[in-house]
């Protein structure tokens, strides 16, 4: 079988990123797998769904459902959801598409995202929930994915994920969530063809300017702006250096990771 196909789902909190995993796991293939954070380079809060491809048994997808980057008050703040979303992006082996998941009609939950995926090497698609009372769903599309396609966007998914708490509206929203599973899924096999990793330096200038706040910025706001470009580059480095030496590579990210990490708390 050929190498998992890596596709990383990012969006603010509760807009229905976890449902649409569970959505296309559950009935893709019966069954929904999640994995431990040990299965991955670095320890960060998340989790990985696997799901096979039914037309092509040779195919498995890894989706990797992140933290919501306005998750304060889940026992992680917004600054930690950040900071584990770009290390999410940044260091692995590359993605081979970006899923970005928003709920109409609050566009507002996509701006933040459009500095850093804008134009991104990695094709992007949106995938808008609680299009459940638009007939047909693909309707806010046609509508408004202009306004989204200059920013380097593949496409745009309609979708409703979403199960009603009263048992007589199942009827009604299963085959939405069966015709949102299908599109999404047509968008993935559309469009995650090979990883690609994402540029650091682009992550390097949308977390600049993140950092600093309209007035003038803090002595300790560029100390950490510093600390962060210099170990994406450290790590872009020696991701090249020791391309053959897979083991050692790990290890020293590991370590100049933690080497970061001590200087940002002593600071």
């Amino acid at each position: 079988m050929a190498d998992p196909i890596s596709i990383l789902v990012f969006g603010t909190a509760g807009v229905g990123k976890t449902s649409l995993c569970n959505t296309l796991c559950n009935t893709l293939i019966g069954k929904e797998e999640k994995v431990s954070n040990q299965a991955v380079e670095f320890n960060t809060r998340h989790h990985i769904h696997k799901l096979f491809d039914k037309r092509d048994r040779e195919v498995e997808y890894h989706l990797i459902d992140t933290v919501g980057l306005n998750a304060a008050g889940n026992g992680i703040s917004s600054e930690e959801a950040f900071d584990q979303f770009i290390e999410l992006l940044t260091n692995s082996e590359g993605y081979s598409l970006l899923i970005h998941v928003f709920r109409i009609p609050r566009i507002a939950q996509v701006e933040q995202y459009f500095k850093l995926v804008a134009n991104s090497p990695i094709p992007t698609v949106l995938v808008a929930t609680g299009c459940e009372a638009i007939e047909p769903m693909s309707k806010w599309k046609t509508d408004n994915f202009h306004i989204f396609e200059k920013f380097g966007y593949k496409d745009l998914v309609c979708t409703c994920f979403a199960k009603s708490k009263r048992p007589e509206l199942e009827s009604i929203y299963t085959p939405l969530r069966e015709e949102s599973r299908s599109a999404v899924l047509e968008a993935i096999s559309t469009y995650a063809k090979k990883p690609i990793s994402f540029p650091p330096e682009k992550v390097s200038i949308f977390a600049e300017e993140r950092s600093l706040s309209p007035e003038s910025p803090t002595s300790s706001q560029l100390i950490s702006t510093i600390f962060r470009i210099v170990e994406l580059w450290l790590i872009q480095k020696l991701r090249q250096l020791f391309s053959d030496f897979r083991i050692l590579q790990l290890w020293l990210i590991q370590k100049l990771r933690q080497l970061f990490s001590d200087k940002r708390e002593k600071k």
